[in-house]
């Protein structure tokens, strides 16, 4: 019972302890939220001396260059060495690239040529070539265009084609456009301003709230373990004195079973004298003076006893109260059990109803 009775004053204390501290932490946290909200207004109401606008480049800060177009297709120029005697070239190739401008066109230099076929459209009905558009038809020379000399003998012009893609160009990086200079703000770009009444005000106040409920807080817990130190101290006395109330009674019975072990042998010496008569009163002074002595030292028991009981009566209500409390606390709970398994079964109830209604209800698909 003791010990249990200490454990529960730990597990007190320990509750305690703990509400204090986190009480304490509680209070830290206002005061560096406090002053973390102080602050900006005292930085607002600071002028800069810098001069520079703060600023942090974002993406609306670049532009997105326009990729640089590298390919270099070759090309044939004619010479003087292609051109036949009436000016013509003859040389069988072409000084242009057949090309389709398309979305992989940016800053394409490249004319735009598409093939050309004639047809009866590009004549007259004299049989003249009306049409003003060259004909032009893709041609690559392969071996079969030359004959065992070298000479081309296909009579078709090399014309070659030429499309974009995205190995054409080469990426830029972004240029910065925004023209203004990255700058963060520091206490360096502020001007000295000594701090203000308001604000150190505020900050005392502050701090001295915090200190005072700290104190506070401590000074509650120390008075709380005096008290419970003070009334654990009177329990374990009242317990100390119940002991040794104890230790006398259970003393004088066992001198008083000695004594009874002691005389009992002396009985059958008496017949062995012949003046049995005149031993025997002796012995019965002896033992009527035996007990008169125990009821004088009898009444000093009682007393004693009667503390010892009133000890164990305020255990015992004390271990009845936290029984009726245990009940208390376990009957709430089946209540409130019982409570959740009614309700728990009135919705089921409610579903299973409302499932067979919508069963009847609605009409079944054939």
């Amino acid at each position: 019972m003791k010990k249990s009775r200490r454990g529960i004053r730990t597990a007190r204390r320990a509750v305690r302890r703990r509400y204090v501290m986190v009480s304490l932490l509680a209070l830290l946290v206002i005061s560096a939220t406090v002053s973390s909200l102080v602050m900006p207004a005292v930085t607002q109401s600071q002028s800069l001396q810098c001069g520079m606008e703060a600023h942090t480049h974002s993406r609306l800060c670049y532009t997105q260059a326009e990729p640089e177009l590298i390919c270099e297709p070759a090309v044939h120029q004619h010479t003087e060495a292609c051109m036949g005697p009436d000016g013509t070239p003859v040389c069988g190739y072409s000084d242009l690239l057949l090309h389709t401008h398309d979305s992989f066109c940016i800053n394409c230099t490249l004319p735009e040529v598409t093939e050309h076929q004639h047809t009866e459209t590009c004549y007259d009905e004299n049989g003249d070539l009306v049409c003003e558009k060259p004909e032009l038809q893709e041609h690559r020379h392969t071996e079969d265009c030359y004959n065992a000399e070298g000479e081309l003998i296909c009579g078709k012009v090399e014309l070659l084609r030429h499309q974009h893609t995205a190995d054409c160009y080469q990426s830029r990086e972004p240029e910065l456009t925004c023209g203004i200079p990255e700058h963060v703000h520091t206490e360096a770009c502020m001007e000295p301003q000594p701090e203000t009444a308001e604000t150190a005000e505020m900050t005392e106040s502050t701090a001295e709230a915090v200190a005072g409920e700290g104190a506070e807080a401590v000074e509650k817990a120390e008075e709380t373990e005096k008290v419970e130190e003070a009334e654990e101290a009177e329990e374990t006395e009242k317990a100390e004195e119940a002991e040794a109330v104890e230790k006398p009674e259970k003393t004088e019975e066992a001198e008083g079973t000695a004594g009874t072990l002691t005389e009992a042998p002396e009985a059958p010496e008496a017949p062995e004298t012949q003046e049995a008569g005149t031993d025997a009163e002796p012995d019965a002074e002896t033992e009527a003076a035996a007990p008169a002595s125990e009821a004088v030292e009898k009444p000093e028991k009682p007393e004693k006893a009667e503390e010892a009981e009133e000890t164990e009566e305020a255990e015992e209500a004390e271990e009845a109260e936290e029984a009726e409390e245990t009940e208390k606390a376990e009957a709430v709970e089946k209540t409130e059990e019982a409570e959740d398994a009614e309700e728990t079964l009135k919705e089921e109830a409610a579903e299973d109803n409302q499932d067979s209604y919508t069963q009847h209800t609605l009409p079944t698909k054939d």
